[in-house]
């Protein structure tokens, strides 16, 4: 990505607790993350992919929609707090050399 970049992909996923729905379950990331003089600007794109287990068939799929949409924000959020915590350590510990 080059000085003052980071750079973030999904490189595998797995859903404990939920085997039937594991196996079908496909979740990409790609994100970048650019050091600017004042701040940090970011984008992600999060998307997930699944079979719908014949338990979920009976519910609307615009119900099922707006549910996937808050958990994938969610995600996003918690990956967003890991990494700004994580930049805070590796400025701190480049500090402190």
């Amino acid at each position: 990505p080059g000085p003052g970049r980071l750079a973030i992909e999904a490189v595998d996923c797995r859903l404990d607790g939920i085997d039937n729905i594991d196996q079908s379950f496909v979740l990409t990331l790609s994100s970048l993350l650019e050091a600017r003089p004042d701040r940090l600007v970011g984008q992600a794109v999060l998307g997930v992919s699944v079979e719908r287990p014949a338990m979920l068939r009976l519910i609307p799929t615009k119900v099922l929609n707006s549910t996937g949409e808050a958990l994938l924000a969610r995600i996003l959020r918690g990956i967003q707090a890991r990494v700004c915590q994580q930049l805070l350590l590796d400025f701190a510990s480049w500090c402190g050399q």
